[in-house]
């Protein structure tokens, strides 16, 4: 078991990084098969993103502490910080779901949305115009599902495949979707935007910004996480020819005929180049934060991750994490791509 490490408390207006400590563990990756060809069906990739299925072959690597070798999102797309909340995190009201369209709002949820806001706002620095958060997923040991989905019985669980949310598209999508596009999931979206944030953009307002999605990921439990901990990949040691563009079923209304979003996400190919990080003994105090999308960034190589087995886990009491995106739109023109 690595070593115990005790954490740096965070000022009342900066995110301080945190000390270092040792500690690395074996690591095996679902990664696509050397000769794959991209899963085309959506229920194969739903079930690839589970289960590993049989597109996924296991990769032996070794995973470095995060403390030990640490990144920034500037320098590998990752970063740990210090960042207690002031959230209780095992309360009833914010283990429940919310209907932030029917204003159903936890308040123990939107003060942790802003204090994500706040921690995005301090890495990316005093640029930004906007910053936003509105949703998460609670990851549990014992989920069965990439993401929650009440009709399927499924409950979020971790994923053990290497990839990333977003693809290039994701922007040009998002630009759509917070501005005009007629589905009624976008039209949802941008009715949970004006009722968390008093926010509306136009097309032309949304084309001069660049935007920066970053997810957040933290234990929720007392006790430090020691199962299914969470691997980010040095997004300088992957190569653009690793990553493939996989369609999923995510976020699509299959009822609404004007609805023609699906998520697609990357997957990965081996690589022995790529590095692997993750952070030992992590506590409910701290906040992994990595880079998942950057209309900036080309060509568009993010921050890989996965979730892996430690060694003897299954001694371990079944342990929650939460994972949230958070968009951010800075005042730095956007950048059309070469």
């Amino acid at each position: 078991m690595p070593p115990s490490v005790v954490c740096a408390p965070a000022s009342a207006n900066r995110v301080s990084s945190l000390p270092r400590a040792e500690g690395e563990a074996p690591l095996s990756l679902a990664v696509l098969q050397d000769d794959a060809a991209s899963p085309g069906d959506r229920m194969q990739v739903l079930k690839a993103l589970r289960d590993s299925g049989a597109f996924f072959a296991p990769h032996e690597k070794t995973v470095r502490s995060l403390r030990e070798h640490p990144l920034t999102l500037a320098q590998g797309g990752a970063q740990l910080v210090s960042a207690p909340s002031a959230v209780d995190f095992s309360s009833a009201e914010f283990r429940t779901t919310a209907d932030f369209v029917e204003k159903t709002e936890k308040p123990s949820h939107l003060t942790y949305y802003e204090e994500v806001e706040k921690i995005a706002r301090d890495l990316l620095g005093e640029d930004v115009v906007h910053a936003w958060c509105t949703s998460h997923i609670i990851r549990d040991s014992q989920g069965n599902g990439a993401v929650d989905n009440a009709q399927a019985g499924e409950k979020a669980g971790p994923i053990r495949v290497v990839h990333n949310d977003f693809t290039e598209e994701y922007g040009d999508v998002t630009y759509q979707r917070l501005s005009d596009h007629p589905s009624q999931n976008a039209v949802n979206q941008r009715a949970q935007l004006k009722v968390m944030k008093g926010l509306e953009f136009s097309a032309e307002e949304l084309e001069q910004y660049r935007m920066v999605v970053l997810n957040t990921w933290r234990p929720i439990t007392t006790d430090p996480l020691r199962r299914e901990p969470l691997a980010v990949c040095d997004n300088r040691t992957i190569q653009k020819s690793d990553l493939m563009n996989v369609r999923t079923g995510i976020g699509q209304n299959e009822q609404d005929p004007d609805d023609d979003f699906a998520l697609e996400v990357f997957m990965s190919m081996p690589n022995p180049e790529h590095q692997w990080h993750y952070v030992d003994e992590f506590t409910h105090d701290e906040c992994m934060v990595f880079k998942t999308y950057d209309s900036d960034m080309f060509p568009f190589v993010p921050t890989m991750h996965s979730a892996f087995d430690l060694p003897e886990q299954e001694d371990q009491v079944n342990t929650p994490a939460i994972t949230i995106s958070c968009c951010e739109c800075s005042t730095a023109k956007r950048t059309k791509q070469p």
